[in-house]
């Protein structure tokens, strides 16, 4: 059986981090962790990607089955409300565009208080 090849956008982070942990128990899947902060706990599986900057995403989702985007800008402290929507949104716009272009079918969006 081939293994699946799976994207956690926003990986280095809390929720990404936990969610990186489960599912690379599975010998079903190939994770890439794709942020702007390397992962701490999974080095060896981190590229740089940053969700304003769609150029960024093309290398480390070519080749994948599903994304998997936890990236989302969320503080207490909404300033500036442009840094929300560009990444909340626009954002999301461009890891929909990047996936369109490589043929990834499969997207698991989550959101944020701040949106």
């Amino acid at each position: 059986m081939d293994k699946r090849k799976v994207a956690i956008i926003g990986g280095s982070g809390f929720i990404g981090t936990r969610l990186a942990k489960r599912l690379s128990k599975r010998d079903d899947l190939t994770l890439v962790i794709v942020d702007k902060q390397p992962s701490a706990h999974f080095p060896s599986l981190y590229q740089y990607g940053d969700v304003t900057q769609p150029q960024t995403l093309q290398e480390p989702l070519a080749g994948c089955d599903a994304i998997i985007n936890l990236a989302a800008e969320h503080q207490d402290n909404v300033d500036p409300i442009s840094l929300y929507y560009q990444v909340n949104v626009e954002g999301a716009r461009h890891v929909c565009m990047t996936a369109s272009a490589l043929n990834i079918r499969q997207i698991i969006f989550t959101s944020s208080v701040a949106v």
